[in-house]
């Protein structure tokens, strides 16, 4: 704006130029760019200015009209008004509409504090011009503001909603393992008790409950499990690495895929948020691996380097149509795609995909680790 009135000033050998923009009350209009050869007394910018003592001003800003000042035109006005114009040094003043979509967003005014100037129909036509093209480009920018602000505000949102879930996790978690988790311990001693107590010739009764024993085992173990996947206490108590491996190998031996797991670089440097984020992103992608891919085997490659933490996974299944699937904001139809890429882009990151129709599927995610993190020593790791 500050460029336009100049470039407006100059056009008309002006010797002010301003852009003057309402609120939304409509009762007051602030100055937002001013181009003036000599200031003297005359609205700051930013600074509020009450309508209703200057009917010129809302002729133009409200009514949406021309409105011309001169020698003339000045007689009209209210005492008030005059004082002012005889401060500010006005001579003459044209002042037009700033228009989009019939809805008036404040002036564009020309003025002259040397002569009593009088601005051509030519002129006056060419400003009113001006002030449509500097309307729509104000409300394009003001539309572009608001897309970032909810943009903003759903990431935050969904940061808010991920940092809920994780902990509603953890709590689940938590339960099972100290509720619930007690609770089938105390059973499986009172069972090994009651199964030690029999006489010797209740033999039907003790391999039934041996059965029960280890029925109640099995069942601790996959309560276990689910805790961990839920949120592994692994991760704050061993570390990335050891958790990664841990839930890769249990995968591999549910589903029968091999998955080849490799690190490289500091992974210590990694932020909690960036350490359960690359925990999930992993977690997602081999559940994609497991219900859609068809795969027979897949890779896993976490490695962090100066400033970017990458990971790349990748399966030798049937592919998918990456663009389709990068283009879905449903996260039922998105391969799991759209849970990845929001938690990446939540942390600043971005997802790639590489496919081609029975070639298989590469996901890789790039996430910039923020700087201050512990330099400690360098660590890698190979497994299968």
């Amino acid at each position: 704006l500050d460029e336009i009135t100049k470039l407006v000033a100059e056009s008309f050998g002006a010797d002010r130029c301003a852009v003057v923009l309402v609120d939304d009350t409509r009762n007051f209009a602030v100055v937002r760019a001013l181009h003036a050869k000599k200031i003297r007394p005359f609205p700051k910018i930013a600074e509020r200015i009450e309508l209703a003592k200057y009917p010129h001003l809302r002729e133009v800003c409200i009514k949406g009209r021309v409105t011309v000042i001169n020698s003339e035109t000045v007689k009209e006005m209210t005492t008030f008004q005059r004082d002012y114009l005889f401060k500010a040094g006005m001579k003459s003043c044209v002042g037009v509409p700033l228009q989009c979509e019939e809805v008036t967003l404040g002036s564009l005014s020309v003025c002259d504090i040397k002569a009593d100037r009088e601005y051509s129909q030519e002129e006056v036509d060419f400003l009113v011009a001006i002030g449509n093209q500097v309307a729509t480009a104000i409300k394009k920018f003001e539309l572009a503001q608001e897309v970032e602000e909810k943009r903003e505000n759903l990431e935050r949102l969904s940061s808010e909603i991920i940092q809920l879930q994780e902990k509603e996790r953890k709590a689940v978690a938590g339960e099972l393992h100290d509720s619930v988790g007690q609770s089938l311990t105390a059973m499986r001693i009172n069972l090994d008790f009651a199964e030690n107590s029999l006489p010797p010739g209740r033999k039907e009764l003790k391999s039934r409950i041996r059965q029960t024993s280890r029925l109640v085992a099995d069942t601790m173990e996959e309560i276990r499990s689910i805790g961990q996947k839920l949120r592994p206490t692994m991760l704050d108590d061993l570390g990335l690495i050891p958790t990664l491996r841990w839930f890769i190998k249990d995968f591999s031996q549910q589903l029968s895929i091999p998955v080849h797991f490799r690190s490289q670089g500091n992974t210590k440097r990694l932020t909690p948020d960036l350490k359960i984020t690359v925990y999930r992103i992993i977690q997602e992608g081999l559940n994609n691996i497991a219900k859609h891919s068809k795969a027979t085997e897949a890779w896993i490659t976490l490695w962090v380097k100066d400033s970017v933490c990458s990971l790349e996974i990748k399966d030798d299944g049937i592919g998918i149509d990456a663009e389709k699937v990068l283009k879905s904001t449903d996260a039922r139809r998105g391969f799991g795609v759209f849970n990845i890429r929001e938690r990446a882009s939540l942390l600043g990151g971005k997802l790639e995909i590489q496919s081609d129709k029975g070639k298989g599927t590469t996901l890789l995610v790039t996430i910039p680790v923020p700087e201050g993190e512990p330099d400690e020593q360098s660590q890698s790791s190979i497994s299968r």
